[in-house]
């Protein structure tokens, strides 16, 4: 029986994983495999019941990867395609631990959590760039809004990159049944394989969802609903250096960081966390945890920043609820 034109072709063998994905494994396997080769070793000798060996190879590859300055995550693609190829799962010890430690000796700058007090001290000062004449306004009250949907929603760096306006719920509407919550559909995320191709953020905050109320009034269902992401990364860290927070090297990534510190601060309910920010795995949400909040004990603000974020602080009463003025459109 032939298939029907127009039907999707579908490779169940292959999961969820992109393409990209896969190449990614690929080239992690190819490098493993020429790491094997030059120990005078042919891997295609190897099958499954030589495990150990396999594992031997691959903690001393792991560990060649490290000193070598390569990326942990083209590393870790690497080391799954060669579970998959011997079909190893859970029999790669060794290689797993590499991994993990690794995983904790990166330099965790780039994650540095925002604590609510400098969130909102950014978006401040984002709404304010919007209003400098000759100002792109879009782009800057667009980063606004997103950084601020972006906190509290623990939302991914990039996750609401290619978010459509058709792709935001908000209290009342029929599509996501009311309710008094705003829901923000995510494609493709980054943990697709474990929890599903299309995820979900959800937002209380009643501040947040006026915000994004009045961001997307009267704007067509399919017209992207934020600026690029690197535009947006572009204005965030413009702003943080010009609050003096360049030092403390604070990106788009963050925003989740910060947002799970502070909601576990509030709440205390690891469950309901772990459910809010998407996170397969409990054991991975505790230990994102504990580095979150010791970068947060040992985050020291410049001094030279201190008198410009207390001004600042005094206007945290305007982030209640978006202008009366219709919000800006793109430029054409």
């Amino acid at each position: 029986m032939g298939r029907r034109r127009g039907v999707k072709v579908v490779n169940l063998r292959r999961g969820s994983a992109s393409p990209a994905y896969l190449k990614r494994q690929l080239v992690g396997a190819s490098r493993f495999w020429d790491f094997v080769a030059k120990r005078g070793k042919d891997h295609n000798e190897w099958n499954e019941f030589e495990a150990n060996e396999i594992d031997n190879f691959l903690a001393d590859w792991v560990q060649h990867e490290f000193e070598s300055k390569k990326t942990l995550y083209d590393t870790t693609c690497g080391v799954l395609a060669v579970q998959k190829h011997f079909k190893l799962r859970s029999r790669l010890p060794d290689a797993w631990d590499a991994i993990r430690v690794w995983r904790r000796e990166r330099p965790y700058k780039r994650r540095r959590p925002l604590n609510p007090y400098l969130w909102k001290c950014i978006v401040l000062g984002l709404l304010s760039r919007g209003g400098t004449p000759g100002a792109d306004a879009w782009l800057w009250l667009g980063t606004a809004v997103l950084v601020l949907a972006g906190f509290v929603g623990l939302a991914r760096p990039g996750e609401l990159d290619d978010m459509l306006i058709c792709h935001i719920g908000l209290p009342g509407d029929v599509r996501i049944g009311g309710g008094k919550m705003a829901v923000l559909l995510v494609q493709s995320p980054k943990n697709r394989a474990q929890m599903g191709e299309t995820q979900f953020i959800a937002i209380e905050n009643k501040a947040v969802i006026r915000w994004l109320r009045w961001w997307v009034a009267g704007r067509k269902p399919y017209e992207k609903a934020f600026p690029r992401y690197s535009d947006v990364s572009r204005c965030f860290k413009e702003v943080a250096a010009q609050l003096g927070l360049e030092s403390l090297h604070f990106t788009l990534g963050s925003l989740r960081t910060g947002g799970a510190t502070a909601h576990f601060r509030q709440f205390r309910n690891l469950a309901t966390l772990q459910y809010l920010g998407r996170w397969s795995n409990p054991g991975t949400l505790a230990y994102y945890l504990q580095e979150t909040m010791r970068e947060h004990l040992t985050t020291q603000i410049p001094s030279q920043a201190i008198d410009r974020l207390s001004q600042l602080s005094r206007l945290f009463h305007l982030l209640a609820q978006p202008p009366e003025i219709r919000a800006p459109r793109r430029r054409a």
